[in-house]
């Protein structure tokens, strides 16, 4: 995603990185270049109108179906659990 990070100046001329959900529903933007992930993040992200999350079906279209037992979003909980470990 770094080769596809369109930004806008804010108030004190500072570039602010901004992503458009409809490129990335659409298949627009940077190809995956020197990425071997085997998921995405997608999911964490919502709306800021509603704060709904992508629609699931829409993320498994782009990305395809996760693997049996993956880790789908990353909560609050798994925060604080990863913050204790160890």
């Amino acid at each position: 995603m770094a080769a596809y990070l369109p930004g806008a100046r804010n108030q004190r001329d500072e570039l602010r990185p901004g992503l458009d959900a409809r490129d990335l529903l659409d298949g627009r933007g940077a190809p995956l270049a020197d990425a071997w992930c085997t998921g995405t993040s997608v999911r964490d992200f919502v709306r800021v109108m509603d704060e709904r999350p992508f629609e699931e079906e829409a993320v498994r279209s782009v990305f395809g179906a996760p693997p049996e037992g993956a880790h789908l979003v990353f909560t609050t909980d798994d925060a604080e659990q990863a913050a204790t470990a160890n």
